[in-house]
């Protein structure tokens, strides 16, 4: 038994699968199948490949290739619409290889134009020059991923090169035994460069002929395949390779104050990119920082300027990788339809030393592996139970509570981005924050060390260098090079990738995805050696028994009831005799042989359709055979006992000839005239194939609908997970309050000691924002409410350092965390409301004000207010103005507003209400909260005024009754808060009013002025012509010629109350966790 396929197996276990594999590798075969998922071993040689005849026909091969994967895709393109290979594996596992040779055969096999062919080989001689490097478990292992979407019009008319993760600190550091990028290493052997530095070491080169030639010849090759595609920039590229590599040299001294060695590489470097050398020094030794409207510089450290010195080496290479990318994009660009993306992603990888950038690299390996599970295990399983398929349930192991740790609200990535851009960030800080929120699959070690559980085993990681990597602070602002962006990088490393992946599975999902899994059969790289516990290992991390278990029951083809007999009611009821098809509710399934056959009978129906019509129509152009008048028919039959598919029982396409044989003498003289009945029947033959590609092709608008449906299904299954994950931690925070209230009242259990002012209020303020209470008719003691004002200061007092500079520490860590709930108004309010109690307590304690908490509060309630008037804007002005209450004094609509009826004015005063009992509810003291209040109304009275002084045709008697009644309201709004005043900030909108009523009893000049005294002459006489035009007044002038009025400023009230409150534990926190804190504060 060949065993080409594992699904064949009976006896289904782990060692009757290595074993095959085994035999098979020993036999020089790399490929097997294994029902959903392709396994390809790397035989560490040159095993040949498929000629063009097998291409040409790859299903008459023999034994399983890759080139099946790619038939498989190219076949299912025009059925299931766009195709995605996914392709992954260790590091060494023969990744990049297959996605050659799949890209090599959908190029030949679609008979794709050579340019194209020659453009893609060239992109690929690029990018693993400029994108692969020596390292320790391969020789050409990629540092970055790639995805090649190959676009489709018939052929291949063009490709997208995306990148993603470039391993950029390799251009500055790399593990003993690994080498940087190749080019560094062929760009110095073609020009003749020596240099051992703390980025490269080619000295070794010197004394190796062969190894010069054949690194010369690469460059020579990749220099070629860069004219080849367009890239004019050689010699900037060159030039930017060479200034990275003296950067590498460029070392500094300390005597006293820090400089740079003026050596012959940091002169070179200078003239080589035209700077100045006292500008390039201080780029690297020093930085400003504005202090108070100054500009003050600052010398950096020894290590700082190291720091920026790499970086800028990293940022420069970079931009020369992210140009020759865009340059090779520009090249290959092409339209179609449709696509095949083949995606080359970095394997999974452990090394003795692993920094931010193998945790990158692993993160996207569990991303991808949990999209895998998602896909072939939940949801088919699903879908097939919803069909009603007979189903046996097979388990998998599931990597969710991993991807969780990442990428949850302070999770690891979260931690690392914020302790990156963090003035004084730190790996001890980074450390104890992993260790606070992620003390479970993410553990922490001595040495500035975590682990992380990875679906393929425990992986150590080195935070140390985590930091620096995520924040790069080169200055690239004093290069001129066109390839350079003109800017200084603040890039996130760490959000960028997520961004970047996550829009890279968006796509995936978008499409039908075909796995490869790359399998490494041993460590040393050698042919003919298979570890079975290496590839076993490998085996059980992909879940492949669980996916062949999966497979057996597995149809391998599936399509929509209603786009199958679409697609096939032309061949009538008779398939389902010819093929086997298994029926669902909503689906239908069928093996790939299946689909096979009936897009075959498919094509022969449209070709012997076609060479009918062709038939008749010579026919009727020569005038030998049809009648005056004959019909072609086609007849088509329901596919089963239910109702027919189409209306009509037939189409007909009539061809008459309603002419004598005299006309058609003279018709057909005339006819020769014109044209030869070789150029009609040529004509007529290009729009049958034209309809005939039609025909073959999906339909859009039902291609348009599933995807639709099918994003519409993913973010209903989105919501439901996210409400299951909600329940679990609930269900979590219950079982460790449990836990907790059983220890004893001592302190053993506390693991941690705080002496860093900035550790203590970072996790101080961040569980109460975990915890903040919501505003709703429960009311919470105000005691409890000022819990956190309180508990800070206890940790000031007992970290026992300045009370001043402890402050100021509490106030940085609550600006660090704003990004984090600055449009949730409730916590706002509550941040709000804590600082100002604290500014009460250093009253009480007879300690003045303190800036920088003064400076917070007044940010904090200048956005509250600014939420507050946002919520307002979207009902206004139209709740006040446009709002009718009172039928007897209606006025005339337009047809829109009687359909899109204006918001009414009670949901203005419940939005009023709300603010207002919102910020009693977090003991805002009240002359914040009137100022608030009083914002908020004249936000309403400059919104309806000006609004008014726009609107054309608008204003009348009847109009000033309605408005008259909707102000009433808001004057009933102030009276329930006790603020007869509030009504002042309204002036010009109830001046209006008056002077509506005073126009309409045709008063004076001079009483309109003494009633209407807050409006200018240029606001009366505007509005009076709005109400009459024919009105005959005169205002005068009073100097004042502003027609509109101005938008309200929040002003920051003044408040001088101690605190009278003392320190009380609230209810709505975990009290365990916030006596611990405040427990190990030493």
């Amino acid at each position: 038994m060949e065993n080409d396929d594992l699904c064949e197996l009976s006896n289904l276990n782990e060692n009757a699968v290595v074993d095959i594999l085994e035999k098979r590798y020993a036999s020089g075969k790399i490929y097997t199948k294994s029902g959903l998922v392709f396994l390809a071993l790397n035989p560490y040689e040159n095993i040949g490949s498929c000629g063009g005849e097998t291409m040409q026909s790859c299903s008459s091969y023999s034994h399983p290739h890759v080139y099946d994967v790619a038939e498989a895709s190219h076949q299912d393109l025009l059925v299931h619409g766009n195709q995605t290979i996914v392709i992954s594996g260790e590091s060494g596992s023969g990744k990049t290889e297959n996605a050659k040779l799949v890209i090599k055969y959908l190029l030949e096999g679609t008979a794709s134009s050579t340019s194209i062919e020659k453009g893609i080989t060239a992109a690929n001689t690029i990018l693993e020059a400029f994108g692969n490097a020596q390292t320790a478990l391969n020789d050409n292992s990629s540092r970055f991923g790639k995805r090649i979407k190959l676009m489709f019009d018939g052929k291949i008319t063009g490709a997208k090169f995306e990148t993603y993760l470039l391993e950029k600190s390799r251009v500055t550091h790399h593990e003993l035994g690994e080498k940087n990028f190749h080019i560094f290493y062929q760009f110095c052997a073609s020009k003749g460069l020596s240099l051992k530095n703390d980025f490269i070491d080619t000295s070794s080169l010197a004394g190796n002929k062969e190894g010069l030639i054949r690194l010369s010849e690469e460059y020579e090759t990749t220099c070629s395949a860069m004219k080849s595609i367009g890239i004019c920039s050689l010699k900037a590229i060159e030039d930017c390779l060479l200034g990275i590599l003296y950067l590498g040299s460029i070392q500094f001294n300390s005597d006293g104050i820090l400089k740079a060695v003026r050596n012959e590489y940091f002169t070179e470097f200078c003239k080589l990119h035209g700077i100045q050398e006292d500008t390039f020094e201080e780029s690297l030794v020093k930085f400003s920082i504005q202090v108070k409207g100054e500009t003050i510089e600052v010398f950096n450290t020894l290590k700082q300027a190291i720091t920026i010195r790499n970086s800028m080496a990293r940022l420069l290479y970079s931009n020369v990788f992210n140009y020759i990318t865009a340059s090779i994009n520009n090249c290959l660009g092409g339209s179609g339809e449709h696509s095949i993306s083949v995606l080359d992603i970095f394997g999974f990888e452990i090394f003795e030393s692993n920094g931010l950038d193998q945790l990158c690299i692993n993160w996207t390996n569990e991303k991808i592996q949990n999209d895998f599970i998602k896909k072939i295990f939940r949801d088919k399983q699903k879908m097939y139970k919803e069909e009603g398929i007979e189903w046996s349930d097979v388990e998998c192991f599931d990597n969710n509570q991993c991807i969780l740790d990442f990428e949850k609200p302070c999770g690891l990535m979260d931690l690392i981005s914020e302790e990156s851009f963090n003035a004084w960030g730190n790996v001890k800080n980074l450390s104890v924050k992993i260790k606070n929120y992620l003390n479970g699959r993410i553990r922490t070690k001595a040495g500035d060390k975590i682990v992380v559980s990875h679906y393929a085993g425990d992986v150590e990681y080195d935070l140390r260098s985590f930091l620096d990597k995520n924040r790069e602070k080169g200055n690239l602002r004093i290069f001129k090079n066109p390839l350079i962006a003109d800017e200084e990088s603040k890039e996130d490393l760490v959000k960028y990738f997520k961004d970047s992946m996550n829009k890279l599975l968006s796509s995936i999902n978008e499409t039908q995805a075909k796995y490869i899994k790359c399998i490494r059969p041993n460590s040393h790289r050698r042919p003919r050696i298979f570890d079975r516990q290496l590839v076993s290992k490998q085996l059980a991390e992909c879940g492949i028994l669980e996916t062949i278990r999966i497979s057996k029951q597995c149809f391998p083809q599936e399509m929509a009831k209603d786009e199958f007999e679409s697609r096939y009611r032309i061949l009538g009821p008779t398939l389902f005799e010819v093929v086997s098809i298994e029926k669902g509710e909503t689906r239908y399934f069928m093996n790939n042989e299946s689909l096979k056959i009936l897009e075959m009978r498919r094509l022969m129906f449209y070709d012997e359709c076609f060479r009918n019509i062709r038939r008749a129509l010579r026919s009727y152009l020569d005038g030998r055979v049809l009648s005056k008048k004959q019909s072609i028919t086609f007849v088509t039959k329901p596919m089963d006992s239910g109702p027919a598919l189409i209306d009509n029982s037939s189409m007909e396409l009539p061809i008459q000839r309603d002419f004598s044989t005299e006309e058609s003498h003279s018709l057909a003289e005339s006819r020769e005239e014109q044209r030869s009945y070789a150029e009609i029947i040529r004509d007529l033959e290009l729009k049958i194939e034209q309809y005939k590609k039609f025909c073959e092709a999906p339909c859009r608008n039902c291609r348009s609908l599933e995807l639709k449906y099918r994003f519409q299904s993913e973010a209903l299954k989105k919501k439901n997970m996210v409400e299951l994950e909600l329940e679990k931690y609930k269900a979590k925070v219950e079982d460790l309050e449990r836990r907790l209230s059983e220890k004893d009242d001592d302190d053993s259990h506390i693991s941690i000691s705080f002496t860093n002012s900035y550790n203590v209020f970072s996790c101080l303020v961040q569980l109460y924002l975990e915890f903040v209470p919501t505003f709703s008719s429960d009311e919470v003691p105000k005691s409890e409410i000022l819990s956190l004002a309180h508990s800070a200061f206890y940790a000031v007092n007992k970290l026992g350092r300045d009370v001043v500079e402890s402050s100021i520490c509490m106030v940085g860590e609550v600006s660090l965390k704003l990004h984090m709930f600055e449009r949730n108004i409730h916590k706002v309010s509550f941040i709000l409301s804590n600082l100002i109690e604290y500014e009460g307590i250093l009253r009480r304690q007879g300690i003045g004000s303190i800036d920088e908490v003064k400076g917070l509060v007044s940010i904090l309630f200048k956005h509250l207010c600014e939420l507050q008037r946002s919520s307002l804007l979207e009902v206004l002005p139209h709740a006040v103005l446009e709002h009718q209450q009172l039928s007897k004094f209606k006025c005339s609509e337009g047809y829109f507003k009687r359909i899109f009826k204006p918001p009414h004015i009670s949901k203005l005063i419940r939005l009023l209400e709300y603010f207002y009992h919102q910020m009693s509810y977090y003991y805002i003291p009240d002359p914040y909260v009137m100022e608030s209040v009083n914002y908020l109304l004249k936000t309403i009275n400059v919104s309806v005024f000006n609004e008014i002084l726009v609107k054309r045709n608008f204003l009348s008697f009847n109009r000033g009754v309605q408005i008259n009644y909707n102000i009433n309201e808001i004057d009933k709004f102030c009276r329930s808060i006790n603020y007869l005043e509030g009504m002042f900030n309204l002036s010009h909108t109830t001046s209006i009013i008056r002077l509506i009523n005073l126009v309409e009893s045709r008063a004076t000049a001079d009483s309109i002025l003494d009633e209407c005294s807050i409006l200018n002459c240029v606001q009366i006489n505007e509005i009076v012509s709005k109400l009459d035009a024919e009105a005959s007044y005169f205002f005068g002038d009073d100097n004042r010629s502003d027609k509109f009025i101005s938008d309200p400023t929040v002003t920051l009230p003044s408040y001088t109350e101690a605190s009278s409150d003392s320190f009380i534990c609230p209810r709505y926190l975990p009290s365990e966790s916030l006596l611990s804190i405040l427990k190990s504060i030493r």
